[in-house]
């Protein structure tokens, strides 16, 4: 009985992820229709922004990944705690970087990439920069805290919540805005889903009592 249990668990945590990766994609993927629906010319401008924005992001997940087998791999709560820090830290620092790279030299090569007809602002840019820092915040804490703790159910709130913000807003400022609305629009949504995980994560990491699978061995 206890093994169905268990096994019930894992399965239930295995779909709520399942789930707020459905939610993620799906709302990434119909942006570039949602602009279309709302401001026409501004589609290839932001989606070809957009389209750097998913590269830069893949790098991010990227690093995510090899980082969660180290956090998970640590058995003391207090060890595996400085770890979850430090993969937030170095995620943080991949996102600002990641961001930095998109803002800066996105308008400067767009000619280059999409040809002269296709031209992404600097705002724009701005825009999908910051978009990739909250989304690389969110990528650690969710990977890194929230899930090998269990918490998938804060996961699929924040996803949820991001996709909530995010449609209607990217239907508002795009067509206020064009390119740089929509983007800001995706930089909101993603921002949300990092203010909800982060709120449950500095919960988290403030306890000294060990949580989820770890146990302290370690004084």
């Amino acid at each position: 009985m206890d093994d169905l249990r268990a096994s019930l668990r894992f399965v239930r945590r295995q779909t709520l992820l399942v789930l707020s990766g459905l939610i993620s994609s799906g709302y990434t993927s119909v942006s570039v229709s949602l602009v279309a629906g709302v401001n026409y010319p501004a589609v290839a401008s932001f989606a070809a922004a957009d389209r750097i924005r998913a590269m830069a992001k893949q790098g991010t997940m990227s690093v995510g990944n090899a980082l969660q087998g180290w956090v998970s791999e640590e058995r003391d709560w207090l060890r595996a705690r400085r770890r979850m820090m430090l993969s937030i830290s170095i995620l943080g620092a991949v996102g600002v970087a990641a961001g930095a790279v998109v803002f800066l030299g996105l308008p400067v090569v767009d000619n280059l990439l999409f040809g002269p007809d296709i031209h992404v602002s600097q705002m724009t840019a701005l825009f999908c920069g910051a978009s990739l820092v909250f989304t690389a915040l969110s990528i650690s804490f969710s990977y890194h805290v929230l899930a090998p703790l269990g918490k998938t159910n804060l996961i699929a709130v924040a996803t949820t919540l991001g996709a909530a913000v995010g449609v209607p807003l990217i239907l508002i400022l795009a067509h206020s805005s064009g390119a740089a609305g929509a983007a800001l629009a995706g930089a909101s949504a993603e921002a949300v889903v990092c203010v909800v995980e982060a709120v449950a994560v500095v919960r988290i990491l403030r306890s000294t009592l060990p949580l989820g699978p770890w146990r302290i061995t370690h004084a």
